[in-house]
């Protein structure tokens, strides 16, 4: 290990292990071959264990960034949809009725045309007035 401390807090924990287990140890082989291995599998045991824990912390990095990032578009989102909801107000009775059914329910302009019981034209014009004032009115706020 390059790191004195934890050297030293390994050994102990093999030391405390060996310790505890005092009364029901068997050991085959010399102590010094018994405590090498037993430093080399404690070794072992650190670096996957402080791994795991590298890469559960970039997890939960990686988690966090995320989800702040979804919590800031979701309120990106609504406020753009209430400015948006606000301006389409402002606009004359028919541009947003004409905008709603097209951009909001999806209808094309013959079918917004045939339920408004105007022309086609008519309502290309309110489609144009309303993109153009919330164009205008967004660049703004």
């Amino acid at each position: 290990m390059r790191d004195e401390d934890i050297a030293a807090e390994l050994s102990q924990d093999i030391f405390e292990s060996l310790w505890k287990r005092r009364n029901s140890l068997q050991i085959n082989v010399s102590i010094e071959q018994y405590i090498f291995r037993s430093a080399k599998l404690e070794v072992f045991e650190y670096c996957r264990t402080t791994s795991n824990r590298q890469k559960h912390l970039q997890n939960v990095i990686q988690n966090q960034s995320t989800e702040g990032t979804y919590t800031e578009d979701t309120l990106n989102y609504n406020e753009l949809y209430k400015t948006i909801n606000r301006l389409i107000n402002r606009l004359p009775y028919k541009s947003q009725e004409v905008y709603r059914l097209s951009q909001q329910q999806g209808l094309d302009k013959k079918s917004i045309a045939s339920a408004l019981l105007i022309s086609e034209k008519t309502v290309e014009y309110h489609l144009y007035k309303a993109l153009n004032f919330l164009r205008d009115n967004l660049a703004v706020d």
